[in-house]
C-alpha cells in the first residue's frame, strides 16, 4: 500500500496505525503538482517558490487479509480530522527479507501474486 498525505500530519497516522496493530511503516518526503496553487515554502534551509507541493509518502506491506482493517483505519482517521489522503492498493508478488533470509509465506502477498485466492 502506498499513501501520500500533508507532511503536518504524519504523528497522527502513525499513531492511529499503530493504534490498530500496523507498526512497519516506511515514510519518505515526496513532491508532487496538484490542483492547489503554488506555494512558498521553506525547503533544505533556503526559501523558494515552487508549483511543488510537499508531501509524505507512506509505504507498507501486509497481509492480505489486513488490507480492508488498513484502508478502513487510514479512511477513519482522514476523513474525521479533514486530511487530505491518497491511498493506493499494490499487490507485491514476493517479501523476501535478505537479513535474514525469512520468506514470508504467500498471505503477505496475498497468495498468488497479490491476487485473493
Amino acid at each position: 500500500m502506498r499513501a501520500l498525505f500533508p507532511p503536518d500530519k504524519i504523528t497522527i497516522i502513525t499513531r492511529a496505525l499503530e493504534e490498530n496493530g500496523f507498526f512497519r511503516m516506511f515514510f519518505t518526503p515526496v513532491e508532487g503538482t496538484g490542483t492547489q496553487s503554488p506555494s512558498s515554502f521553506f525547503a533544505c534551509r533556503s526559501f523558494r517558490n515552487s508549483n511543488l507541493l510537499p508531501w509524505i509518502q507512506l509505504e507498507m506491506v501486509v497481509d492480505y487479509s489486513r488490507v480492508d482493517d488498513l484502508i478502513a483505519t487510514l479512511m477513519d482517521t482522514c476523513q474525521t480530522r479533514g486530511i487530505d489522503i491518497h491511498i493506493y492498493i499494490i499487490p507485491v508478488e514476493k517479501a523476501i527479507r535478505i537479513g535474514n533470509g525469512e520468506i514470508p509465506d504467500d498471505s503477505l502477498a496475498g497468495g498468488s501474486y497479490g491476487i485473493a485466492a
